[in-house]
């Protein structure tokens, strides 16, 4: 009787390691998968893009979002907000209380008064503009943005305030705020930038003007084409000029020379330009009379807040047939 107990005994210490054993590794590998779906967080599929919060006083406040999917989103499931003293959500305002669907990669600039926009800015498109039945209030001095799903789930969220605007603009009434990187933070306020007065000084429902895009020729200056014909057939009528920099902040003056060296017309004074501006010259001089056939000099040059400076000069040919 006392074998058998004995043999009862360490079979069921046996069986005690097993069970220990299996639970052991039935929870670890739990754990590891778990660890694993954690461990790739979900791409942000809607942000803010730009925010206009002190309009003038006939215009109108936006925000504009951008779908940052590869897939279309229904904007009926989003919300616009803001947040009181304690930080309370306040103010949530549905996009559309219809199904529409933002295509991946585009803007749209959300308002309750479209009108309000056209009236001051450059717009692309009818589409590119949502009028909304409610929307926040945005105070002019500082505030906050919150773009939220239908699960009331904070997507993005922009803390904005004047002084995150160029500091050599003097008056921001009229200028939106906007989005330099898609893959940096809203919170991060060196990720807002004023929009470019070469862009009319915001962009709504289109790109930025400050956002970041590659350049695989690294030119600063372009002209195009190189002789062009200012003669109304619709063939080569202007100049095309191009200007990028690698960064925000610089103030643009084009001067346009003739073989001499004299001053011609300034066609760009004192202008805030974005990371790609297009400016064109009609191949009128200052006091806007068709100029002589002949070689002309752009001479362009930039200054920053840091003092520094950039020249280049490019020549293009007035000809009165090609």
């Amino acid at each position: 009787m006392g074998s058998k107990l004995v043999i009862i005994l360490i079979i069921f210490q046996k069986m005690a390691v097993f069970i220990y054993i299996f639970i052991f590794l039935f929870l670890s590998f739990d754990s590891i998968e778990s660890k694993g779906r954690e461990s790739v967080p979900a791409k942000p599929e809607i942000l803010i893009s730009e925010v206009l919060f002190n309009p003038f006083p006939e215009g109108c406040d936006f925000v504009e979002i951008y779908n940052n999917s590869g897939h279309a989103v229904d904007i009926s499931g989003l919300f616009l907000a803001t947040r009181d003293a304690s930080k309370v959500l306040k103010q949530l305002a549905q996009l559309s209380v219809s199904q529409k669907y933002l295509a991946p990669g585009a803007f749209l600039a959300v308002t309750i008064s479209p009108e309000g926009i056209r009236r001051f800015y450059r717009t692309r498109c009818e589409e590119c503009l949502l009028k909304t039945q409610k929307f926040p209030t945005l105070t002019d001095k500082n505030g906050c943005v919150v773009l939220l799903n239908k699960e009331l789930v904070v997507l993005d969220e922009l803390n904005y305030d004047e002084g995150m605007h160029d500091p050599l603009i003097s008056e921001v009434e009229g200028i939106s705020l906007e989005r330099i990187s898609f893959a940096v933070e809203a919170s991060r306020k060196d990720n807002w930038h004023s929009a470019a007065k070469s862009a009319g000084f915001a962009t709504p429902g289109y790109l930025n003007s400050v956002i970041e895009v590659a350049d695989p020729t690294g030119e600063m200056v372009s002209v195009d084409p190189g002789v062009f014909t200012p003669n109304g057939d619709g063939l080569n009528d202007q100049l095309n000029i191009s200007v990028k920099t690698d960064d925000l902040g610089w103030i643009l003056n084009i001067t346009i020379l003739n073989c001499t060296g004299g001053v011609v017309r300034n066609l760009v004074n004192n202008v805030t330009t974005g990371r790609s501006d297009q400016f064109v010259w009609d191949g009128l001089d200052g006091e806007f009379q068709k100029v002589q056939p002949g070689i002309y000099i752009l001479n362009i040059s930039l200054f920053n807040r840091d003092g520094r400076h950039r020249k280049a000069r490019r020549a293009c040919v007035v000809s009165d047939r090609l």
